[in-house]
């Protein structure tokens, strides 16, 4: 990535010593090339980066999540502040990707601020473990729960076939990579699209719910509190539940460079997106307590559509359609924010250059799209996916805090660089407590998996060194490198985008 020069105003000599690494991050993706330049956009406002939030946040959480915190915070009173807390714990980080965001524009999210905070081998790390390990795993389960909730009016009376279910599921996710391949701004109207139809099927059951309450559904609210549960395990296994429903809240920060007017936008959108989120979750699990008991909540594992049967009539056939559509609207959110860390990666030199090409006339990320959608469908295609998402915890988190300490190095190495928001230090440090709480418990519950997810981390650092590293490799393999490539441009309409510079 090029870096841009610290010029004084008005041709006066600046008198501050400006260092290499603002130098990198001062201004960085605030340029506007003229319209005739391949480049990305920008063109996401206020309603698409709230909705790519929004919708990125409420995917499957809300459906699967409810029995999890109730089952181990005991009582109705305690799994509802739960819900608020880990709304809260999710707020105060996004106000530090808020700062991060508006610190450094460039595109990459957690990736950027990691790489230009602690180095090349850190970044590399973060899309080792981000990007080729935790997000195609997530995205190729979620791709599969959409199969199975589309099947699912197919064959009402039985589960549905194996093959069924991946199939659906491989074709969903290649519609959504298409539409993001054809234009920014068609992703961007189908996030809206979703986003509303999702809060819509919510808005259904909060409505039925507060029926429910008003026809004498308030009995499982008294004595809320009785029976909370006093273990630290249980509470901590109730916040990891609540924070997997909120994750997604850093959507934006993957695309910063494609946010118009990012000072008000990317702020604003994350402040109103977690307010309509953590509203929602609430209200909608008010509204299954209202009409199921807290221990048909539990026992059942589709709680929307066991609700929807019980209030809804025959217009529950619908449900399960509603739920694959929020779980598409995720879906959305999650392809534009990796194929935006590949496409920075390659522009980086951590990845082939091929990632960092831009369709000529559609102005997307097509290659970079592409290898996601190959990824997360080879992962679909596997016998199971749940042994990857054993090591979800230790990597989100344990990559969320390292990003969100980049607060605090940025602070003390570049102290005097413009910040539009500078947020109290003590929300960086109570959110990496935080993070740092989180993984500490993972590490006394699942030691296993913890050191697995440390090992395929270290797995990282020998590829780096073979494939980034090292820059002068045998001409046959820059050759090779240099056919593909060329091959691809081709097939694909795809070239450099303007001001790029090649850094391997």
């Amino acid at each position: 990535m090029s870096s841009n020069t610290s010029e004084a105003q008005d041709g006066e000599p600046s008198t501050t010593e400006v260092t290499p690494l603002a130098k990198e991050m001062e201004g960085s993706g605030d340029q506007n090339p003229s319209t005739d330049q391949v480049y990305l956009k920008r063109q996401l406002g206020l309603l698409s980066c709230t909705s790519y939030i929004v919708g990125g946040i409420i995917g499957t959480g809300i459906f699967v999540s409810p029995k999890g915190i109730l089952r181990e915070s005991g009582s109705v009173g305690l799994a509802l502040v739960l819900w608020a807390v880990s709304g809260v714990i999710s707020f105060l980080g996004a106000l530090c990707f808020a700062e991060l965001g508006l610190t450094i524009r460039s595109s990459g999210g957690s990736y950027t601020y990691v790489k230009k905070a602690y180095g090349d081998l850190a970044g590399f790390i973060f899309i080792w473990l981000e990007q080729f390990v935790r997000q195609p795993a997530s995205q190729a389960l979620r791709a599969l729960a959409v199969g199975h909730y589309l099947a699912q009016p197919i064959y009402p009376t039985c589960v549905p076939p194996y093959f069924a279910t991946r199939l659906i599921g491989a074709v969903v996710f290649c519609l959504i990579t298409l539409i993001n391949c054809v234009r920014v701004s068609w992703g961007s109207m189908f996030q809206v699209v979703t986003t509303l139809g999702k809060l819509l099927a919510l808005g259904t059951i909060v409505c039925a719910g507060m029926y429910a309450l008003s026809q004498g559904g308030t009995k499982r609210f008294e004595n809320s509190f009785e029976g909370s549960t006093s273990s630290v395990g249980g509470l901590v296994m109730s916040i990891y539940y609540g924070l997997y429903a909120y994750a997604g809240w850093e959507n934006m920060n993957y695309a910063t460079e494609e946010i118009k007017n990012v000072k008000r936008t990317l702020p604003y959108s994350i402040v109103i997106g977690l307010v309509i989120v953590t509203l929602t979750y609430i209200l909608v699990n008010v509204s299954y307590l209202a009409v199921l008991s807290p221990e048909e909540l539990i026992s059942v594992d589709a709680v929307a559509v066991t609700f929807s049967q019980r209030m809804l009539g025959a217009a529950h056939y619908l449900m399960p359609v509603c739920v694959a559509i929020s779980i598409i609207g995720s879906l959305n959110a999650s392809i534009l924010g990796c194929s935006r860390v590949y496409y920075v990666g390659a522009r980086e030199g951590h990845l082939p250059t091929l990632l960092s090409m831009l369709h000529i006339k559609r102005l997307t990320p097509v290659p970079a799209l592409l290898l996601n959608c190959a990824l997360t469908i080879a992962l679909l295609c596997a016998p199971s996916l749940t042994s990857l998402l054993d090591y979800y915890v230790l990597i989100r988190w344990g990559l969320l805090s390292i990003a969100t300490s980049t607060i605090l190095y940025f602070r003390w190495k570049l102290p005097d660089i413009p910040r539009p928001l500078k947020i109290p230090l003590v929300i960086p440090i109570t959110f990496l407590i935080a993070c740092a709480f989180l993984v500490g418990v993972a590490f006394y519950r699942e030691p296993i998996n913890c050191l697995i997810s440390i090992g395929i981390g270290a797995i990282g650092i020998p590829v780096y060194l073979i494939l980034v590293a090292v820059k002068k490799k045998p001409q046959i393999i820059y050759k090779a490198i240099d056919t593909v490539t060329v091959f691809c441009q081709k097939l694909l309409m795809c070239v450099l985008p303007d001001g790029f510079i090649d850094s391997v």
